[in-house]
Protein backbone atom coordinates (compact mmCIF):
# COMPACT_ATOMS: atom_id res chain seq x y z
CA UNK A 1 0.00 0.00 0.00
CA UNK A 2 2.60 2.11 0.68
CA UNK A 3 4.44 1.98 -2.97
CA UNK A 4 0.98 2.61 -4.10
CA UNK A 5 0.47 5.68 -2.04
CA UNK A 6 4.14 6.73 -3.25
CA UNK A 7 3.22 6.13 -6.97
CA UNK A 8 0.09 8.05 -6.85
CA UNK A 9 1.58 11.04 -5.20
CA UNK A 10 2.83 12.86 -8.08
CA UNK A 11 -0.64 12.27 -9.49
CA UNK A 12 -2.43 14.53 -7.28
CA UNK A 13 -2.96 17.97 -8.39
CA UNK A 14 -2.27 17.01 -11.74
CA UNK A 15 -4.92 17.61 -14.71
CA UNK A 16 -6.88 14.79 -16.05
CA UNK A 17 -4.83 12.51 -18.81
CA UNK A 18 -1.39 14.35 -17.37
CA UNK A 19 2.00 12.92 -18.16
CA UNK A 20 2.50 11.98 -14.20
CA UNK A 21 -1.43 9.89 -14.83
CA UNK A 22 -0.23 8.04 -17.81
CA UNK A 23 3.52 6.85 -15.98
CA UNK A 24 1.36 6.11 -12.67
CA UNK A 25 -1.38 4.11 -14.58
CA UNK A 26 0.66 0.55 -14.92
CA UNK A 27 2.52 0.15 -11.49
CA UNK A 28 -0.99 1.49 -10.09
CA UNK A 29 -3.16 -1.21 -11.78
CA UNK A 30 -0.35 -3.97 -10.75
CA UNK A 31 -0.09 -3.16 -7.12
CA UNK A 32 -4.29 -2.68 -7.27
CA UNK A 33 -4.66 -6.43 -9.12
CA UNK A 34 -1.89 -7.51 -5.76
CA UNK A 35 -4.50 -5.95 -3.19
CA UNK A 36 -7.28 -7.75 -5.00
CA UNK A 37 -5.60 -11.36 -5.21
CA UNK A 38 -4.85 -10.98 -1.79
CA UNK A 39 -8.64 -10.12 -0.75
CA UNK A 40 -9.95 -12.93 -2.99
CA UNK A 41 -7.91 -15.25 -1.16
CA UNK A 42 -8.39 -13.98 2.19
CA UNK A 43 -10.54 -16.06 4.55
CA UNK A 44 -11.20 -13.14 6.96
CA UNK A 45 -10.67 -10.01 4.79
CA UNK A 46 -10.90 -7.42 7.98
CA UNK A 47 -8.54 -9.28 10.09
CA UNK A 48 -6.20 -8.05 7.30
CA UNK A 49 -7.10 -4.98 5.86
CA UNK A 50 -8.70 -3.66 8.90
CA UNK A 51 -5.91 -1.64 9.81
CA UNK A 52 -4.80 -0.03 6.77
CA UNK A 53 -8.82 0.49 6.42
CA UNK A 54 -8.38 4.00 5.74
CA UNK A 55 -5.43 4.30 4.00
CA UNK A 56 -6.88 1.78 1.56
CA UNK A 57 -10.08 3.88 1.47
CA UNK A 58 -8.09 7.07 0.62
CA UNK A 59 -6.65 5.59 -2.26
CA UNK A 60 -9.59 3.92 -4.17
CA UNK A 61 -11.61 7.21 -3.37
CA UNK A 62 -8.57 8.57 -5.18
CA UNK A 63 -8.66 6.32 -8.39
CA UNK A 64 -12.28 5.51 -8.34
CA UNK A 65 -13.88 8.71 -7.10
CA UNK A 66 -12.16 11.58 -7.45
CA UNK A 67 -10.05 11.33 -10.47
CA UNK A 68 -13.35 9.37 -12.09
CA UNK A 69 -13.21 10.43 -15.41
CA UNK A 70 -9.36 10.43 -16.33
CA UNK A 71 -8.90 8.54 -19.25
CA UNK A 72 -5.13 7.75 -18.30
CA UNK A 73 -6.37 6.30 -15.23
CA UNK A 74 -9.02 3.37 -16.87
CA UNK A 75 -7.10 0.20 -15.95
CA UNK A 76 -6.24 1.37 -12.10
CA UNK A 77 -10.14 2.30 -12.02
CA UNK A 78 -11.39 -0.93 -13.35
CA UNK A 79 -9.24 -2.83 -10.57
CA UNK A 80 -10.22 -0.30 -8.26
CA UNK A 81 -14.09 -1.05 -8.53
CA UNK A 82 -13.58 -4.82 -8.00
CA UNK A 83 -11.73 -3.96 -5.09
CA UNK A 84 -14.35 -2.62 -3.46
CA UNK A 85 -16.81 -4.92 -4.30
CA UNK A 86 -14.66 -7.56 -2.79
CA UNK A 87 -13.73 -5.23 0.08
CA UNK A 88 -17.77 -4.71 0.51
CA UNK A 89 -18.93 -1.07 -0.19
CA UNK A 90 -20.57 -1.23 3.76
CA UNK A 91 -17.44 -2.30 5.56
CA UNK A 92 -15.04 -0.52 3.73
CA UNK A 93 -16.87 2.78 3.09
CA UNK A 94 -18.78 2.56 6.88
CA UNK A 95 -22.57 2.87 6.25
CA UNK A 96 -25.53 4.19 3.94
CA UNK A 97 -24.67 7.72 4.08
CA UNK A 98 -21.17 7.08 3.02
CA UNK A 99 -22.13 4.88 0.15
CA UNK A 100 -24.96 7.27 -0.89
CA UNK A 101 -22.63 10.15 -1.19
CA UNK A 102 -20.37 7.68 -3.27
CA UNK A 103 -23.16 6.60 -4.99
CA UNK A 104 -24.38 10.42 -6.27
CA UNK A 105 -21.15 11.45 -7.57
CA UNK A 106 -20.37 8.43 -9.74
CA UNK A 107 -23.29 8.52 -11.53
CA UNK A 108 -22.88 9.37 -14.93
CA UNK A 109 -18.91 9.20 -14.98
CA UNK A 110 -16.59 6.70 -15.67
CA UNK A 111 -17.05 5.15 -12.63
CA UNK A 112 -20.76 4.52 -13.24
CA UNK A 113 -19.99 0.71 -13.03
CA UNK A 114 -19.31 0.84 -9.73
CA UNK A 115 -23.29 2.13 -9.48
CA UNK A 116 -24.58 -1.86 -9.68
CA UNK A 117 -22.63 -2.71 -6.80
CA UNK A 118 -23.48 0.17 -4.65
CA UNK A 119 -27.39 0.04 -5.75
CA UNK A 120 -26.80 -3.73 -4.24
CA UNK A 121 -25.98 -2.30 -0.84
CA UNK A 122 -28.42 0.67 -0.79
CA UNK A 123 -31.01 -2.03 -1.44
CA UNK A 124 -30.50 -4.65 0.63
CA UNK A 125 -29.11 -2.68 3.83
CA UNK A 126 -31.39 -3.15 6.84
CA UNK A 127 -29.22 0.18 8.73
CA UNK A 128 -30.51 3.91 8.13
CA UNK A 129 -28.80 6.78 8.50
CA UNK A 130 -28.88 10.30 9.73
CA UNK A 131 -28.86 11.58 6.54
CA UNK A 132 -27.06 14.86 5.43
CA UNK A 133 -29.32 17.25 3.76
CA UNK A 134 -27.68 17.72 0.57
CA UNK A 135 -27.75 13.63 -0.13
CA UNK A 136 -31.42 13.62 0.74
CA UNK A 137 -31.96 16.69 -1.65
CA UNK A 138 -29.57 14.91 -4.26
CA UNK A 139 -31.41 11.50 -3.92
CA UNK A 140 -34.74 12.68 -3.86
CA UNK A 141 -34.34 14.88 -7.31
CA UNK A 142 -32.91 12.02 -8.43
CA UNK A 143 -35.95 9.82 -7.23
CA UNK A 144 -38.56 12.02 -9.35
CA UNK A 145 -37.45 10.92 -12.87
CA UNK A 146 -35.17 8.03 -12.07
CA UNK A 147 -36.84 4.48 -11.18
CA UNK A 148 -33.89 3.34 -9.06
CA UNK A 149 -33.35 5.99 -7.30
CA UNK A 150 -36.83 6.03 -6.08
CA UNK A 151 -36.54 2.21 -5.01
CA UNK A 152 -33.47 3.83 -2.83
CA UNK A 153 -35.32 6.65 -1.40
CA UNK A 154 -38.00 4.40 -0.35
CA UNK A 155 -35.65 1.56 0.99
CA UNK A 156 -34.21 4.36 3.31
CA UNK A 157 -37.13 5.99 4.45
CA UNK A 158 -38.25 1.99 5.61
CA UNK A 159 -35.28 1.86 7.46
CA UNK A 160 -35.50 4.93 8.82
CA UNK A 161 -38.96 4.32 10.01
CA UNK A 162 -37.48 0.89 11.62
CA UNK A 163 -34.95 3.06 13.45
CA UNK A 164 -37.11 6.16 14.74
CA UNK A 165 -38.94 9.15 13.71
CA UNK A 166 -35.96 11.41 13.61
CA UNK A 167 -34.30 9.79 10.72
CA UNK A 168 -37.80 9.34 8.83
CA UNK A 169 -38.72 13.13 9.52
CA UNK A 170 -35.31 14.03 8.31
CA UNK A 171 -36.02 12.11 4.62
CA UNK A 172 -39.47 13.54 5.12
CA UNK A 173 -38.71 17.13 5.11
CA UNK A 174 -36.21 16.75 2.36
CA UNK A 175 -38.66 15.25 0.13
CA UNK A 176 -41.24 17.33 1.01
CA UNK A 177 -39.24 20.82 0.18
CA UNK A 178 -38.20 19.16 -3.03
CA UNK A 179 -42.19 18.66 -3.67
CA UNK A 180 -42.74 22.11 -3.09
CA UNK A 181 -40.38 23.56 -5.41
CA UNK A 182 -40.74 21.30 -8.35
CA UNK A 183 -40.83 23.63 -11.36
CA UNK A 184 -41.64 20.86 -14.06
CA UNK A 185 -44.73 18.88 -15.00
CA UNK A 186 -44.85 15.92 -12.94
CA UNK A 187 -47.35 14.00 -15.34
CA UNK A 188 -45.71 12.25 -17.64
CA UNK A 189 -47.68 9.86 -21.02
CA UNK A 190 -48.41 7.20 -19.22
CA UNK A 191 -49.22 8.41 -15.84
CA UNK A 192 -47.44 10.05 -12.83
CA UNK A 193 -44.06 8.43 -12.66
CA UNK A 194 -43.04 6.14 -9.79
CA UNK A 195 -41.73 8.90 -7.52
CA UNK A 196 -45.37 10.18 -7.14
CA UNK A 197 -47.34 7.14 -7.39
CA UNK A 198 -45.29 5.04 -5.47
CA UNK A 199 -42.94 6.66 -3.28
CA UNK A 200 -44.92 9.58 -1.98
CA UNK A 201 -47.77 7.46 -1.04
CA UNK A 202 -45.66 5.12 1.24
CA UNK A 203 -44.16 7.80 3.16
CA UNK A 204 -47.92 9.37 3.93
CA UNK A 205 -48.67 5.98 5.66
CA UNK A 206 -45.59 5.67 7.15
CA UNK A 207 -45.59 9.24 8.41
CA UNK A 208 -49.02 9.24 9.31
CA UNK A 209 -48.51 6.10 12.00
CA UNK A 210 -45.83 8.03 13.87
CA UNK A 211 -48.17 9.63 16.35
CA UNK A 212 -49.50 6.50 17.02
CA UNK A 213 -46.11 4.49 17.50
CA UNK A 214 -44.45 7.95 18.95
CA UNK A 215 -46.67 9.93 20.59
CA UNK A 216 -43.67 12.01 22.40
CA UNK A 217 -42.67 12.68 19.28
CA UNK A 218 -45.78 14.81 18.05
CA UNK A 219 -44.24 18.22 18.52
CA UNK A 220 -41.36 16.95 16.54
CA UNK A 221 -43.44 15.90 14.03
CA UNK A 222 -45.50 19.08 14.12
CA UNK A 223 -42.43 20.93 11.91
CA UNK A 224 -43.56 19.09 8.87
CA UNK A 225 -46.84 20.59 8.94
CA UNK A 226 -45.16 23.85 6.82
CA UNK A 227 -43.34 21.85 4.39
CA UNK A 228 -46.13 19.22 4.10
CA UNK A 229 -48.89 22.61 3.57
CA UNK A 230 -46.59 23.82 0.30
CA UNK A 231 -45.93 20.58 -0.79
CA UNK A 232 -49.82 20.26 -0.80
CA UNK A 233 -50.03 23.32 -3.02
CA UNK A 234 -47.56 22.59 -5.84
CA UNK A 235 -48.93 18.78 -6.21
CA UNK A 236 -52.83 20.26 -6.75
CA UNK A 237 -51.39 22.13 -9.11
CA UNK A 238 -48.82 20.31 -11.12
CA UNK A 239 -50.01 16.61 -10.58
CA UNK A 240 -53.39 15.28 -12.23
CA UNK A 241 -55.76 12.67 -10.39
CA UNK A 242 -56.11 12.99 -6.68
CA UNK A 243 -53.78 10.00 -5.52
CA UNK A 244 -50.69 11.51 -5.25
CA UNK A 245 -51.79 14.00 -3.02
CA UNK A 246 -52.11 11.08 -0.33
CA UNK A 247 -48.68 11.89 0.49
CA UNK A 248 -49.25 15.49 2.04
CA UNK A 249 -53.61 14.47 3.20
CA UNK A 250 -52.64 11.21 4.99
CA UNK A 251 -49.97 12.97 6.75
CA UNK A 252 -52.01 15.56 7.73
CA UNK A 253 -55.04 13.67 8.51
CA UNK A 254 -52.88 11.40 10.62
CA UNK A 255 -51.53 14.81 12.81
CA UNK A 256 -55.13 15.97 12.78
CA UNK A 257 -56.82 12.72 14.52
CA UNK A 258 -53.54 12.39 16.84
CA UNK A 259 -53.92 16.56 18.28
CA UNK A 260 -58.09 16.46 17.91
CA UNK A 261 -58.13 12.36 19.96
Amino acid sequence: LGILEQILAPVRGSPPSSLEAKKASGPATTVLKVLLATANVSPSIWVEFGAIRGRIMEMIEFVVIERRNDPALQQPRDIGILLISVLGVGALFGGPEQVLKVFLSVRDSEASRLGQTLVAYLLGTRRSAPMAAPLVSGLSRLAVSDELGCQILLRLALNAFMDGVDKLKHIARGVLELVAEIDEDLVIDDGAPSFVAEMLPVLAQLLAAVPRREPAKLQSMLELLDPAAKALTCLRKRVAGTNPLRFVTDTLQGLNAFICG
